[in-house]
């Protein structure tokens, strides 16, 4: 399931049950019905329930009992994002890097995106869907 938490809180505000398998380094994309097309047309899963994240919440990727991979942190409101310009979780498309394998399962930790994701900038929609190597 995917879990979102909004504003700081421990606790998952909406929740996003993920019936798909995703295979080792395969892409899946979840996004707001409400997306420009370029978006839409890699679209495997939408929801607005938790595609509608404006960069200051957590978002964790969770199966069975266990956490697998979060964005952010939680229990903490980082105020308007997480981490400094330009790899910062505010208006910015983020790309995992490539030398990371496995997800940060820890969500009560600190969180920099610069540790683990390059910024791509505001809007960048190449290789959406695709898992490919940053800089």
């Amino acid at each position: 399931s995917l879990r979102l938490y909004t504003n700081g809180s421990p606790t998952p505000s909406n929740t996003v049950a993920l019936t798909q398998t995703i295979a080792g380094g395969d892409v899946l994309v979840v996004c707001n019905p409400s997306s420009v097309a370029a978006i839409l047309g890699q679209c495997d899963l939408q929801s607005n329930a938790v595609a509608n994240w404006n960069g200051d919440d957590a978002i964790e990727l969770f199966c069975g009992s266990a956490s697998v991979d979060v964005i952010g942190q939680l229990g903490v409101d980082p105020g308007v994002e997480w981490g400094t310009a330009p790899t910062s979780t505010l208006d910015q498309t983020l790309r995992r890097k490539c030398s990371v394998s496995v997800g940060d399962a820890n969500g009560t930790n600190a969180f920099n995106p610069a540790t683990e994701w390059t910024s791509l900038g505001t809007n960048v929609f190449t290789d959406l869907g695709v898992r490919s190597c940053s800089p």
